[in-house]
């Protein structure tokens, strides 16, 4: 059956698929050729922008939920309960560089960021749009949200711009973003294809419905991946001008042919819904991107039970295959976590006892692979303290009939968490190791960005990334907006390096600062793209900018010591220890604090030692 919609999306053929414990259907459409961005030639000197004092709330009204925290608030008042003492810990994380960002931001900023293997950067956030080239510390242009994308005509007061995402293709060297553009009757989805690897170049962007299923629906809260062959983007369809019981009709998955963006030929995609476990939609479902590479033709996606006030089922989603492909399914199971989780009651802030920042429910916001694994966040409830915290969730093993799920809560009894976000560094332990970035916020502190490292095993001490200097209060009420995400990005072509985005409080009237920050880490691993029969150089990069890496051989598992000095034999104050494994190693460190010059790097270990020269440039 045929059915016409608006003249940029025709529909092509529906088909469901049953399933043992759940049904999914999918329909495949063509949007019209790309219509071109070329944002420096775009007339947007002042980034004009009218800001609405609140986006709308992700997934509607806020009583029911609001009601569950009070529930649980209820249940697990706040306390202080000492924190263990830690006999050992990860290496924590260094701090290369940071700079501030995207001024002039919506309520809130939901901040997101992507960057290239030859560091072109695209930082956006609701109301805009900065392109920074991290190699020379600048920001090249700024553009407003609306004027990038106004050759698609959604402009006027009924299409304002929010929730971007933005992503980083390291195959084809191309960036891909996907923004929202009006609610209710007026929603559509914007999906954007760089045409070259400068974020700032030209633009292939395209416009969709928000309403495919002509049901009074509109979409929200966009979650995006990228894999070999294809552009995947997962959202929530609402009913117009609904409470959350109500509004809420289910969650959907845009699988995207990227060649036909990247081309600016006529989009082909596929729109799966209908996605069901037991009868009951699946909600906020988000994608799981590639650790170490891009992964395909499959495609896995999380969810979980996210407003209850305690639950341990995790939701893992598979996209069998690619557009096209004979015998295609989305494939549900449900997984048993050995730790719940749940709605985190609101934040605290320095400065006011009267209002609170919002922490939304417990929604997955960031998830990676790596062979057979995923990691996931989440915000949760800590149900000892009372405290919102973060939620660590490991699956070891995806391809068992029944994988487990393995959980930790990150937690300070002093402190609110929330909005982490995750991104994969290397494999050195029991399990993939990770970047973990969150703000913060308390009665003794203002809202700032932190991060940690996770080792495998371990989880490193906090480090504060960007320290607030004013509570956030931009509105009238008790509950304030305290972000939607965060952003972070591996650096593709350095896996020691991480770029993550944050939000923390402002003085004076903008309420919010925005970051983008690169971070790096003493480490000491196999490189995960190198095989012990693959020659490769002793010491690279070299010259170095930012971080050296340096492969050496120990016999037996034994302890290191590292030293970095000038040519005249003086150490410059970069030593550390490190447990080294039997083999073949490779060490990474930050030497970004150096002056340029030519540096000298020993280690030593018994009797085993090494010396290498290098430039930092």
């Amino acid at each position: 059956m045929i059915r016409f919609l608006p003249v940029f999306f025709v529909m092509c053929f529906v088909c469901t698929l049953p399933l043992a414990a759940q049904q999914a259907t999918y329909t495949d459409y063509k949007a019209a050729p790309a219509q071109l961005s070329e944002p420096v030639y775009v007339n947007d000197d002042f980034l004009p922008v009218v800001i609405n004092l609140e986006q709308p709330f992700p997934g509607g009204d806020k009583k029911f939920l609001m009601d569950q925290k009070q529930l649980s608030a209820q249940r697990y008042p706040q306390r202080l309960v000492p924190q263990p003492k830690k006999d050992k810990a990860a290496v924590t994380p260094q701090i290369i560089k940071q700079y501030v960002t995207n001024t002039n931001s919506g309520i809130p900023p939901d901040n997101y960021l992507a960057v290239s293997n030859d560091g072109k950067m695209a930082s956006m956030i609701n109301s805009n749009l900065w392109f920074w080239d991290t190699m020379l510390d600048t920001c090249y242009l700024k553009r407003s949200n609306s004027a990038f994308t106004n050759s698609l005509g959604l402009n006027g007061l009924n299409y304002s711009r929010s929730d971007p995402k933005m992503i980083y293709d390291p195959y084809a060297d191309r960036f891909l973003f996907v923004l929202m553009a009006g609610a209710d009757q007026f929603s559509h989805i914007i999906f954007g294809f760089s045409q070259t690897n400068d974020p700032g170049g030209a633009w292939n962007l395209y416009k969709v419905t928000g309403n495919p299923f002509g049901d009074t629906t509109w979409y929200d809260y966009p979650a995006i991946s990228v894999t070999e062959n294809e552009y995947f983007v997962t959202g929530n369809q609402l009913r117009h001008n609904s409470s959350w019981q109500s509004g809420f009709k289910q969650s959907v998955i845009y699988q995207i042919k990227k060649g036909t963006g990247y081309a600016g030929d006529s989009l082909e995609y596929r729109i799966w819904s209908d996605i069901k476990y037991n009868g009951r939609a699946l909600r906020n479902l988000h994608c799981v991107k590639g650790g170490d590479r891009l992964y395909g033709p499959e495609q896995y996606f999380l969810s979980n039970r996210n407003f209850d006030i305690q639950n341990d089922t995790i939701f893992l989603v598979k996209v069998s295959d690619v557009m096209g492909a004979p015998g295609a399914q989305l494939q549900v199971k449900a997984l048993i976590a050995d730790k719940p989780y749940g709605v985190p009651p609101e934040a605290r802030q320095k400065g006011t006892s009267t209002q609170f920042l919002a922490t939304n429910d417990a929604r997955v916001l960031g998830g990676f692979i790596l062979n057979n694994e995923i990691q996931f966040v989440s915000n949760t409830i800590d149900t000892l303290s009372g405290n919102a915290a973060v939620y660590h969730g490991i699956i070891p093993d995806i391809t068992l009939a029944q994988p487990q799920v393995l959980a930790h809560i990150i937690t300070v009894d002093t402190l609110d968490l929330g909005y982490p976000n995750i991104t994969r560094m290397a494999e050195n332990g029991m399990h993939a190791s990770a970047m973990i970035s969150f703000n913060h916020s308390g009665p003794q502190r203002y809202p700032g960005y932190t991060a940690m490292y996770f080792n495998g095993a371990e989880y490193s001490d906090m480090v504060t990334l960007r320290e607030g200097e004013d509570f956030i209060a931009p509105l009238s009420g008790a509950s304030q907006r305290w972000g939607d995400y965060s952003g972070s990005q591996i650096v593709w072509n350095n896996q020691g390096l991480v770029w993550v985005s944050g939000i923390h409080g402002l003085a004076g009237p903008a309420h919010y600062g925005n970051t983008a920050t690169l971070l790096g880490m003493y480490y000491a691993s196999l490189p995960p793209s190198a095989s012990l029969s693959e020659p490769a150089p002793l010491i690279y990069p070299n010259p170095a900018p930012e971080i050296i890496n340096v492969e050496f051989s120990t016999k037996n598992k034994s302890d290191w010591n590292f030293e970095v000095y000038d040519m005249n034999g003086k150490a410059c104050g970069l030593n550390f220890k490190y447990s080294c494994k039997a083999g073949k190693n490779v060490l990474g460190i930050v030497v970004n604090t150096l002056p340029a010059g030519m540096y000298v790097l020993k280690g030593a270990s018994g009797t085993e030692q090494f010396s290498h020269k290098f430039m930092k440039r």
